[in-house]
């Protein structure tokens, strides 16, 4: 932490050329099978390592459902409900993050709104 504080304060105050941010979601992608593709910018030269597989998940919008808070992660949970989810490295840039539609009461298909989160 202290490192990339230091880097941080190098890039800002003196326009050091450092990696210091980490990265951040620039785009994501629904596949038809239910699959999301988020993809980073900022990743640096070494692309992302996913060192954690928990605490990721996936909710889908629809109705009045709104995904919200309250709805904590359940297995087999429906639309409105934040489902547990496994993330896979696709790329030096991109994660899959994927569900086990088994586990699931929830379709997901290209109409469907879904949002991703992660140790929320």
């Amino acid at each position: 932490v202290a490192e990339r504080l230091a880097a941080g304060g190098l890039a800002v105050a003196y326009g050091a050329d450092t990696y210091w941010q980490g990265p951040t979601a620039s785009a994501a992608t629904l596949h038809a099978n239910g699959d999301v593709s988020v993809t980073f910018s900022n990743c640096g030269a070494h692309g992302l390592n996913l060192a954690n597989t928990s605490g990721w998940e996936l909710c889908v919008l629809g109705g009045d459902q709104n995904c919200s808070q309250a709805n904590s992660p359940v297995a087999g949970g429906g639309v409105g409900d934040w489902i547990n989810a496994v993330p896979d490295l696709e790329s030096s840039t991109s994660i899959l993050v994927t569900t086990n539609s088994s586990d699931t009461n929830v379709q997901i298909d290209n109409d469907s709104t879904v949002l991703v989160r992660y140790a929320w």
